[in-house]
């Protein structure tokens, strides 16, 4: 179904669960212009990484999220890795700027600068030092290559300051 797709914008699935359920539309999508159907495979994501998504928002009906939803690992034989990374807290900061320097731009004492930084020392470490992950081989086998920046994927909360400096 169409909340799946949307599975991690809590807000917009609300408003796509009260639109089909609605007395209004209901006659409409299920008339026969809209067939429910769910998205539980991922061609990408392994089985590690897709139960912890699932167990994060395991009874989280109230969020819009499909009660016994489970998403299925169409790779599953792969491993996969999940980093939470610890909250760094704010500090005070009385950086001294000059008085060209643009005043939205956050200093590098910054909790969110500091985080971002983290990880993408963190991401170059594993590159540069030449990791490796499991991929698919030829025949059905499990091969390992060199791991690239394209391998991650970093989920934020929203689309805050973190965000931004990640980007």
């Amino acid at each position: 179904m169409l909340r799946h797709f949307f599975k991690f914008k809590p807000t917009y699935l609300r408003s796509v669960n009260a639109t089909y359920n609605s007395s209004n539309t209901n006659s409409f999508y299920k008339g026969g212009y809209f067939q429910e159907t769910t998205l539980d495979f991922s061609f990408r994501s392994s089985a590690a990484i897709l139960r912890m998504v699932d167990q994060t928002f395991d009874n989280k009906t109230q969020a819009g999220f499909v009660q016994d939803s489970k998403h299925i690992a169409f790779k599953s034989d792969l491993p996969g890795r999940v980093d939470l990374w610890p909250v760094i807290e704010p500090i005070k900061d009385d950086d001294e700027r000059d008085w060209f320097d643009p005043i939205d731009r956050r200093s590098e004492q910054h909790h969110t600068v500091v985080l971002a930084d983290q990880i993408a020392r963190s991401i170059a470490k594993l590159i540069n030092d030449k990791h490796t992950i499991p991929d698919d081989g030829p025949k059905g086998t499990i091969i390992k290559r060199p791991i690239t920046a394209g391998d991650f994927l970093i989920l934020v909360q929203r689309r805050s300051a973190l965000f931004s400096e990640i980007i």
